[in-house]
């Protein structure tokens, strides 16, 4: 019986001090931004992370009405090699590690006011995946979020133009927001 009772108090100790169960989240919120001129608006980007992943939450406002979009993880695996910040131009740079992965969709009523969520597990890639492996550091990428405009609905393509970078775009697809979250 005691050996019972040991064992049970160590598989408890373990599980309450494993970095994996234990550890815990860090929440980052960030104002919306105007894709085009960096000001901010109406809207906020929160982001928890934990050390197996990162969930988003999204409110959006200054959309369009009745129009699709999609938004965007741009992460940075390793932010310390970025040049000058993160950024498009730090894509190419191998030491940075950089991923850009679809994160969700979704369709405006008539106020052009959202909310979305994402959630993205270290080393799951889900949706369509424009460049890297996905996110490897939950706690230390920098992670940027774009919100792209796929224009107004297309009967019969709405699946497609909240799921497709550049796909069923009525008639252009443009990003128009984003939102920053540093390690």
């Amino acid at each position: 019986m005691k050996q019972l009772i040991l064992i049970c108090a160590l598989a408890l100790a373990a599980v309450t001090t494993s970095p994996a169960w234990g550890a815990p989240t860090a929440l980052s919120v960030a104002d919306m931004q105007d894709i085009a001129t960096g000001d901010a608006l109406p809207g906020a980007s929160t982001l928890t992370r934990s050390p197996r992943e990162v969930e988003l939450t999204l409110h959006m406002t200054a959309l369009g009405a009745n129009t699709a979009y999609t938004v965007w993880w741009a992460i940075f695996n390793n932010p310390e090699y970025c040049v000058d910040g993160c950024n498009f131009d730090d894509l190419g740079i191998e030491e940075v590690d950089a991923s850009i992965v679809w994160a969700a969709g979704f369709v405006t009523g008539y106020e052009g006011v959202a909310n979305a969520s994402a959630k993205l597990r270290r080393g799951q890639l889900s949706g369509q995946v424009l460049a890297g492996n996905g996110l490897k550091d939950p706690r230390g990428a920098e992670i940027h979020v774009i919100v792209r405009s796929h224009g107004t609905l297309l009967a019969g393509e709405v699946d497609n133009q909240i799921s497709d970078l550049d796909g069923y775009c009525n008639p252009a697809c443009t990003d128009t927001q984003f939102t920053i979250h540093l390690p």
